[in-house]
């Protein structure tokens, strides 16, 4: 499915589902000519969940498209680089930020490591429960910087996303595991001199750094044993580890001559102070 064919896809959908905007438009409108006050929030949110239900049909016609586009020959195994053989097809809920899409996928097993997999998930960025990348992106953040039940209420109340709190949960940490591993890569090339940015470097870094204690829930072995392996100072429900946090930032100079710090960056971990310091070292270097 080309641009074109998007195009017209779309420009096709939004003019027959144009008239249910205009009858919820020619309706406040009514009531406000008579006199009724209409609030313009209820009217805002139906728009809102009309213009989701369009983007949720377009996103099924959309990876429809995709797939009837897909090639049909043998290709390779992502694991073990081996002749893949088409296997029929496996039928699917993608999970997007806007609902559930129904698809059919071209299945294929590899002749060498027997692995099978769906050639589409992988081309659309799809996790292992058929999440696309900005649901996981979505639900990353809530689950962040609120409780993870928390963040289930709130990406309902904002997303219109009905998901349970194991679901943001594990989402939320998949993704945690990637990004740590993406730091790590980065980290590494920093130090290795591979990930200098361009231009003219700093002239002077300045570093801080400090350490606190977090709230973490118990999990798993919760032994003297093993919470002092985990660095994990207490028992019950709640534990307490420390965090090492560093902070990198140039040092500018204003107008009158004193000394103002620049734009900062931040690097931490649970880990001992020699990780700390190699992850402030790191980040030093990429800057």
């Amino acid at each position: 499915m080309d641009a074109m064919e998007l195009t017209n896809a779309l420009s096709e959908m939004v003019g027959a589902r144009a008239q249910e905007v205009e009858r919820l438009v020619r309706q406040w409108a009514e009531n406000r000519a008579a006199g009724k006050a209409p609030l313009l929030g209820p009217l805002e949110v139906q728009i809102r969940e009309w213009a989701l239900r369009m983007g949720l049909a377009f996103m099924e016609r959309l990876i429809g498209g995709i797939q009837a586009d897909s090639p049909q020959h043998a290709g390779q195994c992502p694991r073990c680089g081996g002749v893949v053989l088409a296997e029929g097809h496996r039928s699917a809920k993608v999970h997007t930020s806007m609902g559930d899409v129904s698809c059919q996928r071209r299945y294929v097993v590899c002749l060498k490591c027997q692995k099978g997999f769906c050639p589409l998930d992988q081309e659309l960025g799809l996790d292992a429960q058929h999440n696309s990348p900005a649901l996981q992106r979505m639900v990353s953040l809530a689950g962040t910087i609120a409780p993870f039940e928390k963040a289930s209420e709130l990406l309902g109340e904002i997303g219109s996303m009905a998901l349970g709190r194991k679901k943001v949960e594990r989402i939320t940490e998949e993704m945690g595991e990637k990004v740590e591993t993406w730091i790590h890569a980065r980290e590494q090339q920093a130090l290795a001199g591979l990930a200098a940015p361009p231009g003219e470097h700093p002239k002077r870094l300045y570093v801080e750094a400090d350490g606190t204690t977090a709230p973490m829930r118990a999990q798993g072995d919760n032994s003297p044993e093993a919470r002092k392996k985990r660095g994990q100072r207490s028992g019950g429900k709640v534990e307490y580890k420390e965090v090492k946090l560093g902070a990198i930032f140039e040092g500018r100079v204003d107008a009158d001559g004193k000394p103002q710090p620049g734009e900062k960056t931040y690097t931490g971990t649970f880990r001992d102070a020699e990780v700390c310091v190699g992850k402030v070292l790191a980040e030093a270097k990429a800057r």
